[in-house]
């Protein structure tokens, strides 16, 4: 165990406690390692010699075991704080595993199957240089989902442009300064989402939660639609990544609160596009709650190597589109008062698209206006069909579990929308109009219910998500 090659012995960074102390100092309190409330026991052994010989080194009666507390209210950069404190190693040099999982520093301990209330917590400090190691013999031992559908491709290239079309399969990258950073920040960002997987209420015997699983195949679809070979579609595919879902439902019945941040990342040049979407609909006994919003914020040219905070980078960003009951009053009649907001344009469109796949004419861009449009919603949890000839049908999924349910039919307004914003309206959208007008319910005096069940027959439901 633990044989691989070390440029710097881990047990020669133990810093002397002055070290440390100036170290500490220029953090300019940069840490947090109090314990709010109660607290039980982590015990941190080492994993490899030189992990074993620093603790040793560390410890004035050269124990081989580090012991600090923890408890729910941490997250485990809290923690490692605290650890370093005794280790006297920063804690860029090292990270905490145990059960063959390797813990992120921005995961919640109370989200984490390891720490149990109340109980002695046993983790290995592992060193930087042997995390690859260390995932490869607990291979087995890993649990949760594979989003990805491709494997990474390698290289013995040094230049970045050559390690990203390897490691993430793509056609046609442009050439760039920027791979070096796009490298780093995507394999942090699919590293944060299979930690996440792993972890999470949204997997269950292999299998994930209907809202997740409809972002995955969402794609897959629009990409398909998209007229992409199943190579081309796996790699665009796996360059989106959930990196926060939040879901409150029952399993994908009856889906009534939502969070999902994503990110899209650009298969042809060191760009992404993030996109957010925050869904609320509850009913009460007299009054129905739903709010509805997607937004997104392009990142071209990815500049910050690392991961990114996606919350910092929705900051300033631009609403795609949102939809909103703002009151129902109770009384013998009641009349919903709808709020509707639609703000992407065509240079709006034109941005992304270009961002994502390359002006017109580049090989790479392989995706037209609409189906990126499409992307985005899919990558959030929206997968939705966009009409491309008059008897065409402008619909979201057609009642699966996981589904978004709107308040109001929205699907033409959407529908309608995004043709406009793409330039390729069809004829009958120049009369078309909205049915909800200045906030009120618009009834068209020519409608009865026999519309209601218009494009029931559609023949494609049976592949779509």
């Amino acid at each position: 165990m633990a044989t691989s090659a070390i440029s710097v012995p881990f047990s020669s960074r133990v810093m002397t406690p002055e070290e440390f102390r100036i170290y500490r100092s220029r953090l300019n309190g940069l840490f947090n390692t109090e314990i709010r409330g109660d607290s039980a026991q982590l015990k941190v052994v080492g994993y490899g010699d030189e992990a074993k010989a620093a603790i040793r080194a560390c410890n004035d009666d050269g124990a081989d075991v580090i012991e600090v507390g923890w408890n729910l209210r941490d997250n485990m950069l809290s923690v490692m704080f605290r650890i370093e404190a005794k280790l006297r190693i920063p804690v860029r040099h090292w990270r905490l595993a145990g059960e063959g999982q390797v813990i992120s520093p921005n995961t919640n301990v109370s989200r984490h199957p390891l720490f149990s209330p109340g109980q002695t917590v046993e983790l290995f400090l592992l060193p930087d240089e042997l995390e690859k190691e260390y995932k490869e013999a607990n291979s087995e031992e890993q649990v949760g989902v594979v989003w990805k559908h491709l494997e990474p491709g390698a290289t013995d290239s040094t230049d970045p442009l050559e390690q990203a079309r390897a490691k993430f399969q793509l056609a046609n990258p442009v050439a760039s300064t920027g791979w070096k950073a796009y490298v780093e920040h995507r394999e942090a960002a699919e590293t944060s989402m299979q930690e996440m997987l792993e972890l999470s209420e949204y997997v269950r015997d292999e299998g994930l939660h209907p809202v997740l699983d409809q972002i995955r195949n969402g794609t897959i679809l629009v990409l398909k639609d998209a007229g992409l070979e199943e190579e081309q579609q796996y790699a665009v595919a796996d360059g989106i990544l959930p990196i926060g879902v939040s879901i409150e439902d029952s399993w994908g019945d009856d889906v009534q609160e939502v969070d999902v941040h994503s990110r899209i990342y650009s298969p042809t040049r060191p760009a992404a596009v993030d996109v957010s979407f925050t869904y609320w609909h509850k009913t009460r006994w007299e009054s129905v709650e739903f709010n509805c919003e997607v937004r997104y914020s392009i990142i071209n040219p990815i500049k910050k190597k690392g991961p990114s905070n996606l919350s910092n980078s929705m900051r300033g960003s631009n609403m795609l589109f949102k939809m909103a009951l703002d009151s129902f009053p109770p009384g013998r009649r009641w009349y919903p008062s709808y709020i509707t907001g639609w703000g992407l344009t065509g240079p709006d469109v034109d941005a992304i698209h270009l961002a994502l796949f390359g002006p017109v004419g580049f090989p790479g861009n392989v995706v037209d206006k609409v189906d990126t449009v499409r992307l985005l919603l899919a990558a959030v949890g929206i997968p939705f069909r966009v009409a491309r000839e008059e008897g065409g049908a402008d619909r979201q999924n057609p009642g699966r579990v996981g589904a978004v349910e709107w308040e109001w039919d929205y699907d033409d307004w959407i529908g309608f929308n995004i043709r406009k914003a793409c330039g390729v309206p069809l004829q009958r959208d120049a009369g078309w109009r909205p049915k909800i007008i200045n906030g009120s319910e618009y009834e068209d005096e020519d409608e009865d219910d026999e519309d209601e069940g218009e494009g029931e027959g559609d023949s494609e439901d049976e592949d779509y998500y």
